[in-house]
């Protein structure tokens, strides 16, 4: 497979071999995910990844999977011990079908519970995550594809089906496909879901931005590349953004902890390093755009601090 990733590597950018890697592995697993009835019929891919293969391209790398529980009506009228009761069932077959899928793959994972390193429960078990594993042969260490379902989560917006890019979307490369048929075509197939909306990842991008436990600039980058591509502004989505967080800080007090103790930091303080996840030269006025973003963020955080 080094082989393999190797000559991918010098026909797509950004010329990352550990990004190629990775992102033949997601590509592969969103398959065989979209190819599973009971999962294609239940949950809505969300976030980073969905932002970068459905909406936006590769501007950067994003190797998280999160989805939500397409149906949330399911839990309303519910007490808490029903709604953990109801997502215990749940999980237990998704575990179920992911140990089926990672078996496929070749995906080191586990359908034991108590595993901590293969599944995790949080949010009152409004939550589940997932962390499959694989030996990176570019890096040569253990690298983990980590996959989050919210069961419980607020949306704004209809879901809409898109079909999903890889690196390799617009490539044709004849001397790749003959020298790695079957990889090759298994990196070309055809992957689609029901996703966010722009709308919806660009209000969630928001709220998350202001009730992480530690702040990610991932976010501001996202909310600004959302902005530039579709013309959103905070002010515009101001009413769905504090909607969707006072929801999180009426559900759990984590995020009311979050929201009151953690700051976002002045933009000078970012460090450089996170600035630079970026796959894409960005243009002179492109931090200024995001600092005003930031800082808007910044005062809808403290008014929501201080009516809460």
């Amino acid at each position: 497979m080094k082989t393999f990733f190797d000559q991918l590597n010098s026909i797509v950018k950004p010329q990352r071999s550990d990004i190629v890697e990775k992102d033949y592995h997601l590509h592969r697993l969103l398959y065989h995910i979209s190819q599973d009835e009971f999962l294609k019929n239940n949950v809505v891919f969300k976030g980073g990844t969905c932002l970068v293969k459905a909406y936006l391209g590769y501007y950067r790398f994003s190797e998280d999977i999160d989805f939500t529980w397409k149906d949330t009506r399911i839990w309303k009228g519910k007490s808490n011990s029903q709604t953990r009761k109801t997502c215990s069932k749940l999980t237990d077959t998704i575990i179920q079908r992911f140990d089926l899928i990672s078996n496929k793959l070749g995906l080191d994972f586990t359908s034991d519970k108590s595993d901590l390193s293969f599944v995790e429960m949080g949010s009152g078990g409004r939550m589940l995550r997932l962390f499959l594993r694989y030996h990176s042969e570019m890096l040569d260490v253990s690298s983990v594809i980590k996959i989050e379902i919210n069961f419980v989560d607020k949306t704004m917006f209809p879901f809409k089906h898109i079909s999903l890019q890889s690196l390799i979307e617009t490539v044709e490369n004849k001397e790749t496909a003959f020298l790695f048929p079957e990889e090759w075509e298994e990196y070309k197939k055809h992957v689609s879901f029901d996703c966010y909306t722009p709308q919806e990842i660009f209000t969630d991008k928001a709220r998350a931005a202001m009730t992480r436990f530690s702040y990610k600039f991932r976010d501001i980058i996202d909310i600004c590349m959302l902005e530039q591509k579709y013309g959103f502004t905070i002010s515009q989505y101001e009413k769905e953004i504090r909607k969707k967080t006072r929801f999180v800080l009426e559900l759990y007090k984590r995020y009311v902890d979050n929201i009151k103790s953690v700051d976002m930091p002045d933009f000078e303080t970012i460090p450089e390093r996170e600035r630079n996840l970026l796959l894409f030269k960005p243009k002179p006025d492109f931090f200024n755009k995001i600092k005003l973003v930031h800082d808007q963020l910044r005062d809808l955080q403290m008014d929501l601090v201080d009516s809460n």
